[in-house]
């Protein structure tokens, strides 16, 4: 759905801002290519937690060191929509 609504967004002029996961590679390449020929820009933030933003730029820096880094997003077991953009499901009672 998010990806219609994007193609959508951008045919119509509207420059998209993206704030969830879910989209594939392949569906981002065709979003950039479709923008691309739009001449328009957009921006695709999966996680607007400054937590996340902080964690991911620590991880660039200390990238260098390692031959292979990960991040990895975890919640406590009753959050909603762990991962984050999952469909909502009931709580374990």
């Amino acid at each position: 759905m998010v990806y219609d609504h994007t193609r959508a967004a951008i045919a119509y002029g509207v420059h998209p801002v993206i704030g969830t996961t879910g989209l594939s590679p392949q569906q981002l390449g065709d979003l950039a290519s479709f923008a691309d020929k739009a001449s328009m820009g957009g921006a695709v933030i999966p996680n607007f937690s400054v937590g996340m933003v902080l964690l991911q730029q620590a991880a660039a820096a200390a990238a260098r060191f390692y031959d292979f880094a990960e991040l990895t997003e975890l919640h406590h077991n009753r959050k909603a929509d762990a991962p984050s953009a999952a469909p909502a499901s009931k709580p374990p009672s």
